[in-house]
């Protein structure tokens, strides 16, 4: 592996919260890099599964807001 490449996403924030049997994920970016988007993974059984996916800004050096609802996970 290599180190020295910067990562295309700076995170900013990320939250997790339960709320009538669903899960909401927040996350906010200050900036992007050639950013096509976010895979949404869920381990279950010691197995991660991808259960969604969320569009990136690409290029952006402004704050970005996502938010993904996991409904009604076992």
């Amino acid at each position: 592996m290599n180190f020295d490449k910067p990562l295309p996403v700076e995170l900013n924030s990320f939250t997790a919260a339960a709320d009538n049997g669903n899960v909401t994920l927040s996350w906010t970016t200050s900036m992007e890099t050639n950013n096509t988007g976010f895979d949404i993974e869920r381990k279950s059984d010691g197995v991660w599964t991808k259960i969604g996916f969320i569009e990136g800004k690409g290029n952006s050096y402004v704050p970005s807001d996502y938010t993904y609802v996991d409904k009604k996970p076992n």
